[in-house]
């Protein structure tokens, strides 16, 4: 994954204001293994995708908010549709994907009675080198609702 777009990833991100991230970026993140590190300690799961599915980038966090399959698991060059387990987030990424589903906002509930959490997905798009990415952001707003 590119330096570009890692760094429009973490300005796209929720977490910080494009001001609090500007000054760090500039001057301490210079390579990728510093962007993957910030990426990796937000509190939202990232997942970029290319236009045909395929896993171009992901933090760590996705890890503790949706299931993924242990059998396939999750890496660069994935098919996303081969790496989430639950059915309705699996075929509304996928149908997003298709356009057969606008990119806005959807929650999902997940869990048991002993624990439910709300899941929502979020999508920003970004151009890097003149080719588009889906950026999934995936947040826990259990406590929000």
């Amino acid at each position: 994954m590119s330096n570009k777009l890692l760094k429009k990833m973490i300005l796209n991100s929720a977490s910080f204001s494009k001001e609090e991230m500007l000054g760090p970026i500039e001057q301490e993140l210079k390579d990728s293994d510093m962007y993957e590190a910030v990426l990796d300690n937000l509190s939202e799961g990232h997942v970029v995708i290319d236009r045909d599915g395929y896993v171009r980038f992901y933090n760590r966090t996705i890890f503790s908010l949706i299931p993924i399959s242990k059998a396939s698991g999750i890496e660069e060059g994935k098919n996303i549709g081969n790496v989430i387990i639950d059915k309705d987030m699996k075929k509304f990424i996928l149908d997003v994907i298709d356009g057969k589903e606008k990119p806005e906002p959807k929650d999902f509930t997940l869990g048991d009675m002993s624990e439910i959490r709300t899941i929502r997905f979020e999508f920003k798009r970004l151009l890097c080198e003149d080719e588009y990415y889906l950026d999934v952001i995936i947040r826990d707003i259990s406590d929000v609702i």
